[in-house]
């Protein structure tokens, strides 16, 4: 086991960058959109009141992939699941929720949810970087 670097600065950090293999084994759901099943899925991980059928439909789910709900869109989304845009999962509350998040141009994310799904990656290599804000201040 590798020990951490007497260099390392804790504002640092790693990006890791890993392989996938296939494996026919480990199910796989992706949401090609931003659309209201999407919404609703990252809704239920963010409020676990709402959408539970949705949650549950996808437990035992190795992979899930999708949009990215990050930084970016977290604004829209903690506005849309405490109804500032309406009830959500009503059509209205909806389409304004995915109206506010298709200007960000969102990237696609995966969720690796299993074991056997963490098995299908190979790590490559780790990059340190410093903290960007610091960086830029020099």
């Amino acid at each position: 086991m590798k020990k951490i670097p007497p260099d390392f600065n804790l504002d640092d950090g790693v990006v890791s960058t890993f392989r996938y293999s296939l494996k026919e084994s480990v199910s796989m759901h992706i949401f090609q959109r931003a659309e209201v099943d999407w919404l609703h899925f990252v809704a239920a991980n963010r409020n676990n009141r709402l959408f539970r059928d949705e949650f549950e439909k996808l437990r035992e789910t190795g992979i899930v992939g999708g949009k990215i709900a990050n930084d970016n869109t977290a604004t829209v989304l903690n506005l849309y699941v405490t109804g500032a845009y309406g009830i959500p999962g009503t059509e209205s509350a909806d389409s304004f929720a995915i109206h506010q998040l298709l200007p960000n141009r969102l990237e696609n994310q995966f969720c690796f949810r299993t074991a056997e799904a963490i098995g299908t990656l190979e790590f490559i290599r780790g990059e340190r970087y410093g903290d960007i804000a610091g960086r830029a201040e020099h």
